[in-house]
């Protein structure tokens, strides 16, 4: 069996990070509205959320893959056990 025969053609990491997105807007009105000291707090506010929070923010949460053959399609499905 050739290897493109067992290729991943495409694999989209997802990461939940939906409390950053929600600062980062908050920084940016404050910055449209030239808050910028209420623009400083969100920036010292997402430091440290990052800080806390580093290892759950670069851990994907799902992952989306693309297979070059419905045969790698099926060999992945038989193996649920492998680690990511």
């Amino acid at each position: 069996m050739k290897i493109e025969q067992y290729a991943v053609a495409d694999l989209q990491l997802a990461f939940d990070n939906s409390k950053v997105m929600n600062l980062l807007e908050k920084r940016a009105n404050h910055l449209k509205a030239a808050n910028f000291e209420k623009a400083n707090a969100v920036e010292v506010e997402m430091t440290e959320y990052k800080n806390k929070n580093l290892d759950d923010l670069i851990k994907p949460k799902v992952f989306f893959a693309t297979f070059h053959t419905e045969f790698a399609y099926f060999t992945a499905l038989n193996h649920i056990d492998f680690q990511f």
